[in-house]
């Protein structure tokens, strides 16, 4: 690596950079960043040639210009637009709830399973409400 200051035909001083490969082969770097340290300089600009390399092999072979607009077009009003996040929560609640369900079932089986029909349950019911009534208003039916 090498450096020196060098005036441009408009004036302007810069920071010429050089490097050698292997292979004999010379790389110049124009740089206005004259308090940066040679090898920062250096691998910034190599860096900034890799960005613009593939942006450059992106728009010759995958169209890379078409698929960027600042546009905008409207949507027709019966496209479905699914939110990802809304998705996974939306199935959390759906699993913790369906939990919940069978955990209610088996708490009911557990409390009511020693009756063995609907219909005996609601005489059960229909009796304990008929003494609440009567002792709770002696003389008075509902």
């Amino acid at each position: 690596m090498a450096e020196r200051g060098t005036r441009l035909s408009n004036r302007l001083w810069v920071r010429e950079l050089r490097e050698l490969d292997k292979s004999g082969h010379q790389t110049s770097i124009l740089s206005a960043d004259y308090k940066s340290a040679l090898k920062v300089s250096a691998s910034a600009m190599f860096a900034r040639w890799n960005q613009e390399n593939f942006f450059k092999y992106m728009r010759e072979n995958s169209g890379l210009d078409k698929l960027v607009e600042y546009g905008i077009s409207p949507l027709p009003e019966d496209t479905r637009l699914v939110n990802t996040a809304w998705r996974e929560l939306d199935s959390k609640v759906r699993r913790v709830s369906g939990l919940l369900n069978r955990q209610r079932a088996q708490f009911g089986e557990h409390t009511l399973g020693a009756l063995e029909s609907e219909p005996e349950l609601v005489a059960q019911h229909e009796a304990k409400r008929g003494k609440r009534l009567v002792r709770s208003r002696p003389g008075r039916v509902n």
